[in-house]
């Protein structure tokens, strides 16, 4: 199996498991119920939360469009890659805020909820720091003749 192939079947298996697994939390917090939000105070970030949620859909789809169509392509196409799975990342980490927000919790309450998102946005850090190393990059890169190295 080459790298491509690894990246390809990497990228694939992220895609459709945070897609999956970040549906539900998706629709409620996109179309919250009325009641929800007649009790959510000012402080609670659904905006934040609302953008999260956009980000992960959004560095799926384009993960996929990438992995599959930009990098045997193009050269810059494990660059852009690499920046995807980074903005998952960032996307993934969206409900510090709402974290952070509740009065209630105590500091190791919020610490535990927090370490608990970063294990969830580790994956894609992960994989992109596979796609920056040299030799990957390289086996990644188009070559002249249209054969791959590895």
């Amino acid at each position: 199996m080459s790298f491509l192939s690894t990246i390809r079947l990497l990228t694939a298996l992220l895609a459709l498991s945070y897609s999956v697994a970040f549906a539900q939390e998706a629709w409620q917090t996109l179309h919250p119920d009325r009641h929800l939000l007649a009790m959510a105070s000012p402080r609670e970030p659904l905006k934040t939360m609302a953008a999260g949620v956009i980000g992960i859909y959004t560095t799926v789809a384009a993960s996929m469009v990438i992995a599959f169509g930009l990098i045997p392509r193009s050269r810059f196409g494990a660059s852009a890659l690499f920046w995807c799975f980074i903005l998952m990342a960032l996307s993934l980490l969206n409900r510090w805020a709402l974290i952070l927000a509740i009065p209630y919790a105590s500091r190791l309450v919020q610490l535990t909820a927090l370490a608990w998102q970063f294990s969830v946005a580790l994956p894609p850090l992960i994989v992109a720091l596979l796609i920056r190393q040299p030799i990957v990059r390289h086996a990644l890169q188009p070559q002249v003749d249209g054969q791959r190295d590895v």
